[in-house]
Parts: C-alpha cells; sequence; structure tokens
C-alpha cells in the first residue's frame, strides 16, 4: 500500500559523537499527504530543512513547510539564505532576493554540458559542484564575481583516451568561510576510482589517501572551520566505511556505511536529518 515518507530531525544536545549526549527527534511531515515523498537534502544552523517534494522546500518551526523553487536541491546554506542542486542538467541557486537561477557549467564535451551544485558556503557566496568540462567531470568553485571555476583534478588523475587526456571529480562541501572544498577525483593511487580531496586556494587540490588496502575514497562534509572531513571509503574487506580526516591523524575509519538509510552529515554539527517510514521508522 501507500507509505507516507516523513523527514525528521535527530538534535544532540551535547557531544555530536555517537553514545554521547541526548538526542531529540521533531516529525516534520510531507509535503502534500498520504503517498506522497520528500526526501531531506540539508539543515540551516537555524533549523530550517530544505527537502525535496514537488521541487525545493523549506521548512521552518514557524511556518512548515513551503515550496520554493522548482529544482532538486542538494543542500542549504548555514544561514538558511542559499539553496542549491540541479534542474535539466544545470546546477542552480535560490536566494530569496534572486529566486532560482543556472550558475552554467564549465563547457561540455562532445556537444554535452551538465552541472551540479552540491553545498554553499555559510552565507552562500561560494558554491560548489561538479561540471561537465573539456577533460571530463571537474569539480568546481561558485561566485557571483567570478562564475565558475574549475578545480582540476589529483596529480595522476588524468588518463589518456582516445579523445585525449580526460579526468573525472566532483566538489562535495565547504567550509563555512568558503576557503575549504572537499570531494573527489581521480588521481595516481585510485586507478579509475576516486581519491577525497582537500582544495585551498594556497595549496590547491590534495589527495586525502585511502583506507588501508582501500581502493577509493570520496569526501563528502567538512567542518565549520575546515580543519575536519568526512566521507566514506572502502578497506581491505571491500566494505565501505565512513570515514574523518585531519591533518594530524590522516585518514581513520569511523563504521561500517551499510544501513545508514537517509541520515547525513550536515554542517552545523550537531544535527543529522533522515527519512523514516511513517508507522515503521528507522533510527
Amino acid at each position: 500500500g501507500n507509505v507516507s515518507e516523513l523527514i525528521f530531525t535527530v538534535t544532540v544536545q551535547s557531544d555530536p559523537l555517537p553514545n554521547q549526549g541526548e538526542a531529540s527527534f521533531t516529525v516534520l511531515g510531507n509535503l502534500g499527504g498520504s503517498g506522497t515523498f520528500c526526501s531531506p537534502a540539508g539543515i540551516a544552523t537555524n533549523g530550517t530543512v530544505v527537502a525535496e517534494g514537488q521541487g525545493a522546500a523549506l521548512w521552518t518551526e514557524e511556518s512548515g513547510w513551503q515550496t520554493i523553487a522548482g529544482f532538486r536541491p542538494t543542500g542549504i546554506s548555514a544561514d538558511g539564505s542559499t539553496v542549491v542542486g540541479y534542474s535539466n542538467s544545470y546546477a542552480m541557486c535560490w536566494t530569496e532576493a534572486t529566486g532560482a537561477q543556472q550558475i552554467g557549467s564549465l563547457g561540455g564535451f562532445q556537444g554535452e554540458q551538465n552541472s551540479t551544485a552540491y553545498d554553499a558556503s555559510a552565507d552562500g557566496a561560494v558554491v560548489v559542484g561538479s561540471s561537465s568540462g573539456a577533460q571530463g567531470q571537474e569539480a568546481f568553485r561558485w561566485t557571483a564575481e567570478n562564475g565558475m571555476e574549475g578545480l582540476g583534478f589529483l596529480p595522476g588523475g588524468l588518463r589518456e583516451t582516445e579523445y585525449g587526456l580526460m579526468g573525472y571529480g566532483g566538489a562535495r562541501a565547504i567550509s563555512a568561510d568558503g576557503a575549504v572544498v572537499v570531494g573527489y577525483s581521480r588521481s595516481g593511487i585510485s586507478g579509475d576510482q576516486t581519491e577525497a580531496f582537500c582544495w585551498t586556494q594556497e595549496g590547491g587540490m590534495q589527495g586525502l589517501g585511502l583506507l588501508p588496502g582501500g581502493t577509493w575514497s570520496q569526501a563528502t562534509g567538512v567542518s565549520p572551520d575546515g580543519a575536519m572531513v568526512f566521507g566514506l571509503a572502502d578497506n581491505a574487506e571491500g566494505l565501505s566505511m565512513a570515514f574523518r580526516w585531519t591533518q594530524a591523524s590522516g585518514m581513520t575509519a569511523l563504521t561500517s556505511a551499510e544501513n545508514t538509510g537517509g541520515l547525513r552529515f550536515l554542517e552545523n554539527g550537531s544535527v543529522l536529518v533522515g527519512v523514516g517510514n511513517e508507522g515503521n521508522a528507522d533510527t
């Protein structure tokens, strides 16, 4: 039968690490009654949630759900002012002042162009994601002033093909001040897979390595100050694991990433969002 999908938030009252502090659950409901689907895409520090239903929708404690744009959202800035995502194969950015706008691409390959925005800095001024370009799919950083700029690939990430040197990569998250970008790129140590990266204006793109015996890694989140990176990687047994990376300790496996459902690491560091089935929630 019809199963109504509910969005919920999990608020950790003290230390956000597993098995510490107390958590409270808030069911946010759905966007259109029984049988409809809504999927969480991000949460701001003030508790505003963005989700995909019939387009992008915002939830606030005061107003509940409000549809704001007709594209698929992937993230929201920490201050709640900017929603990012994609529509018709192009990266999108929404603010109350500008509405929804395409932010372009890095060009295309053989006539094909596409881009997706995944995250924004705390104030929404810097957007990151993945775009087609002359050398394949590439991570980008976008500002209203400079437009979309490619971040390149990790050393060894370009492969000789019949079309010339081609790479593969994308950016998935950005620090609060917009200075640190994390994501994934093919590299010299990952073969045809990808390696997690951390990018800064000063240092460029730097690989974060692999787990012992692993073949790939992808960075999917970063702490607001840019000092801690989160992501997924496989281990020597071929299992997908969540990892944490710091300059001091390198990449450390946290736990198995299987059966995590819709839970996601989020920028404010104390709240997780996810999807549960009404009457049969998995938490």
